[in-house]
């Protein structure tokens, strides 16, 4: 059975591209160069010339870098075990009235269930040609990562107590998902499972000065993209550059 497994191998590999095992490097330089893209255009876009009525009308030319900061928490995809999420974002202010733009890059790393790996298993025994009725297929651990380019609006009401800012919003944002797995290195399976799309999500939560630049928070979100939907909750800290702008 491992000779089976070995010459399905060298099918799936013949007249591949010799820089297919760069791909994931590939798509982190990518999704870095995107993400640094995404902080910056709003502050080289304030500035455009004759581009003046149509930022204004937008709310963009109030968009002015007003706080940086980090969190940590744990992600839960559909089909995939659950995670620790780290994430990094920068926090552009008000738009409009209750209105803020906050922008974000996470990275989480997990594997598929085993259920999910037994349908997938199931799925490629279907279309394998066994004349013999004796091929095994197996697929062992796929591991999956992504990394989340987000742009998120957040909406804050009318605040009681000012050192504590709830909020809800929608956001839009790039996923790149990367797939790995010793038996599907480099072939057309791992191909199929990894993706670059765009999605969507809704978030909330809130957050709380603790000292005068500095906030703890608590950030929630479900994000729905292609064939994948996963929860996440983080805590963490934002500088505020008080200079700029209070809580």
């Amino acid at each position: 059975m491992s000779a089976t497994r070995t010459e399905s191998s060298r099918r799936a590999r013949r007249g591949r591209p010799p820089i297919r095992a760069t791909g994931a490097a590939s798509r982190l330089t990518e999704a870095l160069l995107v993400a640094a893209l995404l902080a910056l255009a709003p502050v080289g876009a304030a500035g455009a010339q004759g581009a003046g009525g149509v930022l204004d009308r937008l709310g963009l030319d109030r968009l002015r870098l007003t706080g940086v900061g980090g969190t940590l928490g744990v992600v839960r995809p559909a089909q995939i075990e659950a995670a620790q999420a780290i994430g990094v974002h920068a926090d552009y202010g008000e738009v409009a009235s209750h209105w803020r733009a906050v922008f974000g890059v996470t990275y989480w790393g997990s594997r598929y269930h085993d259920a999910a790996m037994r349908r997938l298993t199931d799925s490629v025994r279907a279309v394998v040609t066994d004349p013999t009725g004796d091929a095994e297929v197996e697929l062992g651990r796929v591991r999956v990562s992504v990394i989340a380019l987000t742009a998120d609006a957040r909406w804050s009401p009318r605040r009681r107590i000012s050192w504590v800012r709830p909020y809800l919003g929608a956001s839009v944002g790039g996923y790149a998902m990367n797939a790995e797995g010793r038996v599907i290195s480099g072939t057309l399976l791992e191909d199929a499972l990894d993706s670059i799309s765009a999605g969507v999500a809704a978030v909330g939560g809130a957050d709380v000065g603790v000292a005068p630049n500095l906030t703890l928070g608590v950030h929630a979100r479900y994000d729905v993209l292609g064939g994948a939907r996963f929860a996440t909750l983080r805590t963490g800290f934002t500088y505020i550059f008080r200079s700029r702008e209070g809580l």
